[in-house]
């Protein structure tokens, strides 16, 4: 009889107990309150304001490396109440990276199976052959594509290369557009994020030559190597954008945290590059700082092209050690 009622027994689940994995990017916290982080070869859902570890879901087949939350441009995680010029879709989105060579795109939110929000797989990105250590995404539309929403991911990988991943406003797949090859070298960490005034993306990446390498998006949407910012002096572990406003003017910062224990804040700002407008003497700039142009395509009514330039604006120190990452 004791057996019988253990069979119509009701259980509940009343708390979960995991521990993060220990790697720098394994954990992204969303301006939507919920953290992600990567458990073994799952993903912890917590939310800060709940009981905690609220559930874990499964993908991957080996280590998660790494999470993020896909983003709009000026915005570092995306929310409901986010004003931007972009339709946001309907639920937030997740990538995670792993030691599988895999990255998977999640989408969060009520499903007909499930009353309360959970990760829903969405997409596996297939091509790397090694570990996948650092992944980013935003979504964006350019005007050349009469304002199509897109979704752009990037992957950096233990292979040696990085993919930019693309998905259109209504597919439900993203195709590999490009692969970027750093020889012997490796892409330590990814940021991308969409230039003022412009509809073309930027992409940063965080080398194992000391250096940080700047990639701009043209029209066909292929990135090429526009700016290379040099000063630290061993591996750049971590890189992050952020948008600012000061005086009617949007400016991007840049972070580059580096084992050679400084944080380095670089500026890229804007000018018009029409004659007669903004830049009045092209050559006082280059003085200072790295330039490189990129076609207006948001506004027809505007110049063509915009001038930007990128200058160190400031290094931080303290650390005695490392800094292996660091966000706004």
């Amino acid at each position: 009889s004791r057996l019988k009622m253990a069979a119509y027994m009701d259980t509940d689940m009343c708390y979960i107990s995991t521990a993060c994995n220990q790697a720098d990017r394994c954990l992204s916290w969303g301006r939507n309150g919920v953290i992600c982080f990567g458990s073994c070869q799952s993903i912890a859902v917590y939310e800060d304001s709940g009981p905690g570890v609220r559930e874990i879901v499964h993908g991957h087949h080996g280590r998660v490396n790494v999470v993020q939350w896909i983003s709009h441009p000026g915005c570092s995680h995306q929310t409901d109440d986010d004003e931007d010029p972009v339709s946001p879709p309907p639920t937030h989105e997740l990538i995670s990276g792993s030691v599988d060579g895999s990255a998977i795109v999640w989408s969060y939110g009520v499903t007909p199976e499930h009353q309360q929000p959970t990760l829903v797989k969405q997409a596996v990105l297939k091509g790397h052959t090694k570990s996948i250590n650092a992944v980013d995404g935003i979504y964006t539309s350019r005007a050349s594509h009469a304002g199509v929403a897109e979704t752009l991911v990037a992957t950096a990988s233990e292979d040696s290369t990085l993919r930019l991943w693309l998905r259109r406003e209504g597919a439900a797949e993203f195709a590999c557009v490009q692969e970027l090859s750093f020889g012997r070298g490796f892409a330590l960490d990814v940021s991308l994020t969409v230039l003022p005034g412009t509809t073309a993306a930027i992409l940063a990446c965080a080398s194992d030559d000391s250096n940080v390498y700047l990639y701009t998006a043209g029209e066909n949407s292929e990135f090429s190597k526009t700016t290379v910012l040099s000063g630290h002096e061993d591996w750049v572990r971590g890189v992050e954008f952020a948008s600012v406003s000061e005086d009617g003017a949007n400016d991007l910062l840049l972070l580059s945290a580096s084992q050679d224990s400084f944080i380095r804040i670089w500026r890229i700002s804007s000018s018009s590059a029409a004659s007669g407008e903004g830049v009045n003497d092209p050559e006082e700039i280059r003085l200072r700082s790295n330039t490189f142009v990129i076609p207006r395509l948001s506004d027809e009514t505007a110049p063509d092209s915009v001038v930007f330039s990128t200058s160190l604006e400031a290094v931080l120190t303290g650390h005695d050690n490392w800094v292996t990452s660091a966000h706004w």
